[in-house]
């Protein structure tokens, strides 16, 4: 799967605006009108489904997005996304604050995303609060 940072950098913005108590999961990022469910499995939504809750366990493991695992029958507490699954994130950490304060500098968001875009970066370098650091200079 492909890393999409215009993605990941939605994810990010969308859970700094939530309310102190708000939560998003993994199908507020899914346009339906594009990806409708059609109660079938495998489905165009259920692709859509997988690759946003890829981008939002990135997210996790990176440090910059607060997540908690969704309780449901037959489903690991521990699994903070499960293929096709489920993740509800509640804010962004610390380093998820610091992060996008660097990348509200359209300067640096540009270098960022043509390092990805050449492949000159990997998912994680996109997502360190260091790498970015690199471009501030």
């Amino acid at each position: 799967m492909r890393f999409d940072f215009d993605l990941t950098y939605r994810i990010l913005t969308t859970i700094e605006d939530l309310p102190p108590s708000g939560s998003i999961s993994v199908n507020d990022f899914i346009d339906e009108e594009k990806f409708p469910d059609e109660g079938e499995r495998y489905t165009p939504y259920d692709n859509e489904f997988i690759r946003v809750s890829y981008h939002m366990e990135l997210l996790v493991n990176s440090g910059l997005l607060e997540a908690y695992p969704f309780h449901a029958v037959g489903i690991p507490a521990t699994n903070y996304t499960v293929r096709p699954g489920l993740n509800n994130a509640s804010g962004l950490t610390l380093d998820g604050h610091q992060y996008l304060a660097m990348l509200r500098d359209d300067t640096i968001l540009n270098r960022l995303k043509k390092k990805v875009k050449s492949g000159l970066w990997s998912a994680a370098e996109a997502l360190s609060i260091e790498a970015v650091k690199l471009l501030i200079f």
